[in-house]
């Protein structure tokens, strides 16, 4: 089947990985030391063979090639991983979504912040 979403075709190959970079948070308000806790990834079409492994980077390293693993989700529908980084002022994520079949890949359908964020008071 041709469809103009490659998730109905049922011929289109995937590639095995896709990487996506947030941008970088820091609540607007860079000078404020804040505790990351954790990022709770909701998908769908994950399968044996696919995973959705998390990177991230704090303040002087935001922006470079050092990123620290925090851990994979390998379920749908939901899945977290816990960060606990405290005193930091700003923080991104990397979603490096792989998969074993060509056939079939996982659907990120959102990252909640909402567990992401707590500032030190």
């Amino acid at each position: 089947m041709n469809t103009l979403n490659p998730l109905r075709d049922s011929g289109f190959s995937h590639q095995h990985e896709c990487v996506l970079v947030s941008a970088t948070h820091d609540l607007n308000f860079s000078d404020l030391p804040k505790f990351y806790k954790e990022l709770v990834v909701v998908s769908e079409k994950m399968a044996s063979g696919m995973e959705i492994c998390v990177d991230y980077q704090t303040d002087e390293n935001v922006g470079t090639d050092n990123w620290i693993y925090a851990g994979s989700v390998y379920r749908s529908p939901k899945g977290s991983v816990t960060f606990n980084e405290g005193g930091r002022r700003k923080f991104r994520y990397r979603l490096r979504i792989n998969t074993n079949n060509d056939n079939a890949a996982p659907v990120v359908e959102a990252v909640c912040g909402i567990k992401l964020f707590k500032c030190i008071v």
